[in-house]
């Protein structure tokens, strides 16, 4: 209910992503990995609620595994997301190569 609080915490999220990406960068295997994840941001931002309740699905019925222990704790939250970012990956590569209309591009001429 503090908006000055609200705003320096965002501002200091979006700086902490600039620097770490920009530190990322530095590095050829990290500069190809952020490329590509960025070359496929709309699939991934299409695809990643669903992942989400898929992977929840698995820890509770597959591995019997509880959803509360992700509530309030952040280092398990970001696991999650990077599994599920990770996750949306093979999709983006699968749209690409076969369904690139989806996306609004034009079919590769491979295929």
């Amino acid at each position: 209910n503090n908006y000055i609080l609200f705003f320096i915490g965002s501002f200091a999220g979006i700086c902490m992503i600039n620097l770490s990406s920009n530190f990322l960068s530095l590095k050829p295997v990290f500069q190809n990995i952020i490329i590509y994840i960025s070359k496929n941001t709309l699939i991934i931002n299409s695809f990643h609620l669903l992942t989400f309740s898929f992977l929840k699905g698995i820890m509770v019925f597959v591995f019997h595994i509880p959803v509360e222990p992700l509530y309030g704790k952040i280092v398990p939250n970001i696991v999650f997301a990077l599994v599920s970012l990770f996750s949306c990956l093979p999709i983006a590569y699968i749209i690409n190569k076969h369904f690139p209309f989806i996306i609004g591009k034009k079919r590769s001429p491979e295929g």
